[in-house]
């Protein structure tokens, strides 16, 4: 039985449904991120797990227990919010004992229970400060401390490290995964940061327009997108549209065709002659070829292409490169120097191309 289990779940504001029959089954243990854009409904989602919303449709399971209908005090979850929600006029200890205090735990335990959890978040000696004196990422850590102090059954985080320099954010999200494994604790994460969700997840779901496009572990999701929109909202994709004109014998490969009569090698899977299909390449799948002698595996495509822009990333260089009618981006290491009008050559796996369907 899964940790959380959502069936069904529907919530909709007026005529906007934010979330549209969600399904998910979220292990015990496990780390499950909600990624995608603003208003694809992933903090609704997480809302009505907490009882902050009443959903209009579906049930929301933990362990074989219905939490659809109970308060949220009643519901075992800790709750982190995306400004931290301390309150101001408290000091740290009595931020983290209030939650205690609600739920009765008696007066001996409490000091002990909020001590070994400033511990946890590496806080010790904070417990009489205000948050006012307290830097962002030590905030952070007490918002952190207050959902683990009541010992929860479910971790739900909403945008935790957005307020958060880049810096102390990719810290953070490390310090959020080891402590989260550390204490087993089933957790759901929600983002719009790519980098946070392959960081942080065992498992990302990523959502648009109040659906689940997709499901699987980081790897999965980056390497095996299976829509456009999720080819392109995780990591970077150059798109091609083209026509099964072709199938090998043993239909390992496939032919597709550019309306620009290009001619691209990709894994045949299950596509039929004269299917539509949208191609989606990475950027650093993609090799530039200089010496025109340079040994070229079997199945590889070979293009030829014209540099039009160029821009330095610091660790990479990013390349856009004109293919006939359609433009390939392209990433090098810093020592690769093109310019623009440059004539180059494009070397491309075929496993390395995703097959995706023009009409998602």
């Amino acid at each position: 039985m899964p940790g959380l289990h959502l069936v069904g779940l529907l919530k909709r504001f007026g005529k906007t449904t934010a979330v549209n029959k969600v399904n998910l089954e979220i292990e015990d243990g496990e780390i499950m991120t909600l990624l995608g854009p603003s208003g694809c409904g992933k903090t609704t989602t997480l809302r009505c797990i907490a009882g902050f919303l009443i959903p209009d449709e579906g049930e929301i399971y933990l362990g074989d227990q219905s939490m659809t209908d109970l308060p949220p005090e009643k519901r075992g979850i800790g709750f982190v919010f995306q400004n931290y929600a301390l309150w101001p006029h408290m000091t740290v200890f009595d931020n983290l004992s209030f939650g205690l205090r609600l739920r009765r735990v008696p007066r001996s335990k409490i000091k002990s229970r909020v001590d070994e959890t400033l511990a946890l978040v590496r806080l010790s000696g904070f417990a009489e400060r205000y948050p006012r004196q307290l830097s962002g990422g030590q905030q952070q850590r007490i918002a952190l401390a207050r959902a683990l102090v009541i010992q929860p059954r479910v971790l739900l985080l909403d945008e935790p490290l957005s307020n958060l320099d880049a810096q102390l954010r990719e810290e953070m999200r490390f310090e959020i995964r080891e402590l989260q494994k550390n204490l087993g604790i089933t957790a759901v994460y929600v983002t719009h940061d790519q980098a946070e969700a392959l960081v942080l997840s065992d498992r990302i779901a990523v959502m648009n327009n109040g659906i689940i496009t997709q499901i699987g572990t980081p790897e999965q999701i980056y390497n095996q997108p299976n829509n456009r929109f999720v080819a392109g909202f995780i990591g970077l994709s150059s798109f091609v549209d083209g026509i099964v004109t072709g199938l090998d014998t043993a239909r390992a490969y496939a032919t597709v065709t550019t309306s620009d009569e290009v001619a691209i090698r990709v894994p045949a899977g299950s596509m039929a002659l004269n299917q539509e299909v949208t191609l989606a390449i990475r950027p650093e799948h993609i090799t530039l070829i200089s010496d025109t002698s340079a040994e070229v595996p079997p199945d590889a495509n070979l293009l030829e292409g014209e540099v039009i822009r160029i821009a330095y990333l610091g660790d990479v260089i990013d390349y856009r490169i004109q293919v006939g009618g359609w433009t390939l981006r392209v990433h090098t290491d810093t020592d690769t120097h093109l310019r623009p009008k440059d004539k180059v050559q494009l070397m491309i796996p075929a496993e390395r191309i995703n097959l995706i369907s023009p009409d998602l």
